[in-house]
């Protein structure tokens, strides 16, 4: 009896794979290098991640870290900065100062970004602090992340 229960539900099963409506092709995303030109490209499910493009084979690859792709050097770079979309500006820092972005003293992970005489105030993302230098987020210089 058991071996004909699992019989009669492994045909079930097998018939309905058949049955249009109850699979979904739709979920099988389609290959983003089908008919391209060889290269990097974003995947678009994932930013910490891309496809690398070679004779229409796609190989799905992962950034470094907390890194994100970022198409227009193709890489895997520091996540932008974001901001809200009208910040408030806060105390005079920037009064003289050119437009850019400076460190912020106090706090390593925060940096000021000056514009128009205006001081906003900016966090790195995680553990991120911000390097002068590059005026990007960058890991700590002690870090071994590198």
């Amino acid at each position: 009896m058991c071996k004909l229960t699992l019989t009669a539900g492994l045909c079930l099963i097998i018939a309905s794979l058949g049955y249009p409506g109850l699979t979904d092709t739709a979920a099988v995303p389609p290959n983003p290098c089908d008919g391209g030109i060889s290269g990097l490209y974003p995947n678009p499910a994932d930013p910490h991640s891309f496809y690398n493009c070679g004779n229409g084979i796609a190989y799905l690859q992962n950034c470094p870290s907390n890194l994100v792709f970022d198409p227009t050097c193709s890489c895997c770079n520091y996540p932008p900065v974001t901001t809200t979309t009208n910040p408030t500006p806060i105390d005079n820092f920037c009064n003289g100062k050119n437009n850019g972005q400076y460190t912020n003293p106090t706090a390593p992970n925060y940096f000021y970004n000056c514009w128009d005489g205006n001081t906003y105030l900016q966090n790195c993302p995680l553990n991120l602090v911000f390097n002068q230098t590059c005026s990007c987020c960058d890991y700590p210089p002690n870090s071994n992340a590198k």
